[in-house]
């Protein structure tokens, strides 16, 4: 039995919305970006917290990918994981300080061809991609990005529309209008609401 089957359990029943980090689609490129990581498991807990979510009607999942040199080819394969798992956005996040990683040695003309073919190709599985880059986004054609605007879905459950959650941000409200004051009180001010999926 998965030990983390109870916690990911609960956190679907509060309707988190779990953010996945998945910067490969296959064991080759995985284990290039993810040493000492355990691919197969990954993928049989992303197939588990799915159904949890299916089951309960509950919650949410998406995917937050680390793009490089690495996998940048494998966009198309990810999305298509996605897919496979009712994954209902993707979170493209560009490297950008590590000279190693970076994408800036790649052209513009390949990285408009890449980022519009997966723009359409989430728009096929109606899937909700987002790219963490001003200055690549620029690439995409303006089209693509307003009718991904449109695919725009509500998830199956709000975590910050709870009853007690805003009863608690009502609370601790005047904690929220310093940094200084939340130090002094020594109480946080904004609830757990995101949990790091471990690869093993």
């Amino acid at each position: 039995t998965n030990p983390r089957l109870n916690l990911w359990s609960q956190m679907v029943d509060q309707g988190f919305q779990i953010a996945f980090s998945c910067d490969a689609a296959t064991k080759a490129t995985f284990d290039k970006i993810r040493r000492r990581g355990h691919f197969d498991q990954v993928i049989k807990n992303l197939a588990a917290i799915q159904q949890l979510i299916e089951q309960k009607q509950k919650g949410d999942l998406y995917f937050l990918v680390t793009v490089q040199k690495e996998n940048i080819l494998e966009i198309p394969k990810i999305i298509e994981l996605g897919a496979q798992h009712d994954v209902r956005e993707i979170q493209l996040k560009p490297v950008l300080y590590s000279e190693e990683l970076t994408l800036t040695k790649i052209s513009d003309g390949v990285l408009k061809e890449i980022f519009e073919n997966a723009y359409r190709q989430a728009l096929t599985h109606e899937i909700y991609l987002t790219l963490g880059d001003a200055s690549l986004l620029t690439l995409v054609d303006p089209g693509l990005i307003a009718a991904m605007a449109s695919l725009k879905t509500q998830p199956r459950s709000n975590f910050w529309s709870e009853p007690e959650v805003i009863q608690e941000l009502d609370e601790l409200g005047p904690w929220m209008e310093s940094r200084n004051q939340v130090a002094n009180h020594k109480k946080c001010w904004k609830p757990f609401s995101f949990a790091y999926i471990n690869y093993r």
